[in-house]
């Protein structure tokens, strides 16, 4: 029969077991000191800012084409052949000696002619009877005068306030037919401001031309000023110019 063999205390077993966790914490110590005596790695800095650069094929080279051979030279032109010396002219014949002259035949001299007889003198004419005086019609007398108009009363220094006058004048348009026609002119418009204010008897005093006339009168009927209390007459130049 086999005997098993008897079991080891627990007391026995403790040195054992003391060496090999010694043993273990050896070799731990051992790994963990190796690590820190190796060089420590530093990390790239510069990783992210690091492009990556496809690589650059050489270019090849081009090379000039070889010169051109030198034509030859043309072949110097001979020089033409002398020209013919022209034939000697031709002599000329001697003048021949001009004629003489001839005497004129004489005329002999025509007779005298006889004077005419004196004519007898023209009879005196008849006296005309002066022509009798036209009329004189009677001065008429010169018409009276009309009796003039009651002007109104202008201001020496009058403040008149339109609210609505630049908006008018900026809405008196160029127009077109002038414009095509290349005119230009000034305009005066003339109007009386009632002691209300509003724009009476309006009406053109001057013009260069009637073409101006219409658009002027149109935008200041809408004009509308401040009253001073008493009538007041007003006149507004307009220039047209072309730009």
């Amino acid at each position: 029969m086999n005997r098993k063999p008897p079991k080891k205390e627990l007391r026995d077993r403790v040195p054992g077991l003391a060496a090999v966790v010694a043993l273990h914490l050896g070799l731990a110590y051992v790994l963990v000191t190796s690590t820190d005596l190796l060089p420590k790695k530093e990390p790239e800095k510069d990783a992210l800012l690091v492009t990556l650069m496809a690589e650059k094929r050489a270019e090849p080279l081009i090379q000039a084409p070889p010169p051109a051979p030198t034509p030859p030279p043309p072949p110097t032109p001979k020089p033409p052949p002398p020209a013919p010396t022209p034939p000697p002219p031709a002599p000329k014949p001697p003048p021949r000696p001009a004629p003489e002259p001839r005497p004129a035949p004489v005329v002999p001299p025509a007779p005298p002619v006889p004077p005419a007889p004196a004519e007898p003198p023209a009879p005196a004419p008849a006296p005309v009877p002066a022509p009798a005086p036209a009329p004189v019609a009677a001065p008429v007398a010169p018409a009276p005068a009309p009796a003039p108009a009651a002007a109104l009363p202008v201001m020496a220094s009058v403040e008149l306030v339109c609210s609505n006058y630049a908006a008018v004048r900026d809405a008196v348009g160029y127009p077109s037919r002038a414009r095509r026609q290349g005119l230009e002119g000034t305009v005066v418009a003339e109007f009386n401001v009632s002691p209300s204010g509003s724009v009476q008897d309006l009406r053109i005093a001057s013009s260069s031309s009637e073409i101006f006339n219409g658009p002027v009168l149109e935008a200041m009927r809408d004009l509308r000023c401040a009253g001073q209390g008493q009538p007041v007459r007003v006149r507004v130049p307009f220039s047209f110019r072309l730009n």
